[in-house]
């Protein structure tokens, strides 16, 4: 569930956006976790693990989405593999230039 508080200012008898503030609510989700296999529970052995990285990237809300690794390949490139993780050290161009190393990606 996701609140959106819009605030609106009156201005020449329109209204008009004046900020958009998302208050993130703990039960805000990724918007990548239906196909996710971390997420979906497929890609660790390690349940804890998992819970670990739910917690700190895909029910975080938006900011944390922004430094996930896996939604930045997967926004970069239209998949990520499997050997890539949320905090993972490579950067895009490094998991992009593996990627067509090992044949992931024409």
């Amino acid at each position: 569930m996701t609140f959106i508080f819009i605030f609106y200012k009156f201005n020449s008898q329109k209204f008009s956006k004046l900020n958009i503030n998302h208050v993130v609510m703990q039960t805000e989700l990724c918007p990548k976790v239906a196909k996710c296999p971390l997420f979906n529970g497929t890609l660790l052995k390690r349940a804890g693990s998992e819970e670990s990285y739910k917690n700190l990237y895909c029910k975080s809300g938006t900011k944390k989405w922004l430094e996930c690794k896996r939604l930045q390949t997967a926004e970069k490139t239209g998949k990520c593999p499997d050997w890539v993780l949320p905090n993972s050290s490579l950067s895009i161009d490094e998991i992009v230039k593996k990627m067509k190393e090992k044949g992931e990606l024409a």
